[in-house]
């Protein structure tokens, strides 16, 4: 059994229907009063029979595969829901049914960012500072880059990936899953830094460590301060804090960093991801969209993130 998103173009909603073989059904029609089932006939398949009934077919196929069952989602994966205005943006169960985690999250990543703002108010960050280097500076970074590997580990665990420990090779799935490479961010606050993104090549490289140079910059100056003290810089600390904000949002949409918060008000998304239709969240039961729309999902684990297991 297979769902499908029915695309119906700006001046219609869009519908969802289960099609397989034999029988097409919109699963909505019935809370419309309207049934809109098609059943093949000998030796045809349900869709060569609405091809039959209908104009839909005609040409382009108008119906999209949702990735997700209706009723399901995947934990801490932020997507866009089905039905909602455009100014939902991406949305997620988990803002709702781990209320602490999200809370948790945001109250570190704005420690995070008052540290921040203090460095900032003694060197003007910008393109002629952005190499400048110290202790509080890497300090930030060591902390702003330990926040970020406990999203990563989070985000495998709440999808049923289990290993006694993890890397970044298990890590660098959430490249593609959570969209990373396509956020970037920009500063308001401060226009003469030009927007980062913080993942832009990770997982394009032959190691996944190296493909971050604000993390693996992380690893040098955790380890080994006197030789690599140089690579705590400014720009990698912005970077850092920068992935702590896009994990936010793409863990939770537009809950991640809160709205007309402090959060909110200095990391700008001047890019996201832009999901094809397929991989909406659709409630089921459908229910007016409101605070308790996901009172109607069960977790789904995202199959990628479910296959990173230890050997037996």
């Amino acid at each position: 059994m297979a769902f499908f998103i029915r695309e119906m173009g700006p001046s219609h909603r869009d519908e969802v229907w289960r099609i397989d073989e034999g029988e097409a059904v919109d699963i909505f029609a019935p809370e419309s009063g309207i049934a809109r089932q098609f059943k093949a006939g000998p030796g045809e398949t349900a869709l060569e029979r609405m091809a039959k009934d209908t104009p839909w077919l005609d040409g382009d196929s108008p119906f999209h595969p949702l990735r997700v069952a209706p009723g399901e989602h995947n934990p801490r994966i932020a997507r866009p829901l089905f039905g909602a205005h455009d100014d939902w943006g991406d949305w997620s169960p988990s803002v709702h049914t781990e209320p602490e985690v999200v809370a948790a999250s945001q109250g570190q990543a704005r420690t995070l960012l008052r540290q921040l703002e203090r460095i900032c108010q003694t060197v003007q960050p910008g393109p002629k500072t952005f190499d400048a280097f110290g202790h509080d500076i890497r300090n930030l970074l060591i902390l702003a880059s330990t926040e970020v590997e406990t999203y990563w580990r989070g985000i495998l665990v709440a999808n049923g990936a289990r290993r006694r420990r993890f890397s970044t090779n298990d890590y660098v799935m959430l490249a593609d899953v959570l969209g990373l490479r396509d956020f970037a961010v920009g500063f308001p606050a401060f226009p003469a830094i030009e927007p980062v993104r913080p993942f832009a090549s990770w997982g394009l490289g032959d190691n996944p460590t190296n493909d971050l140079p604000w993390y693996a910059a992380y690893n040098a100056v955790k380890h080994n301060r006197e030789g690599e003290f140089e690579q705590a810089s400014l720009n990698n600390a912005f970077n850092a804090l920068s992935a702590c904000a896009v994990l936010l949002a793409a863990q939770y949409g537009r809950s991640g960093l809160g709205r007309q918060t402090d959060l909110s008000a200095f990391f700008h998304f001047v890019e996201r991801p832009s999901w094809p239709i397929g991989e909406a969240y659709v409630a089921w039961p459908r229910r007016a969209l409101g605070t308790s729309t996901h009172e109607h999902f069960k977790v789904a684990h995202h199959p990628k993130l479910a296959a990173i297991q230890d050997k037996p």
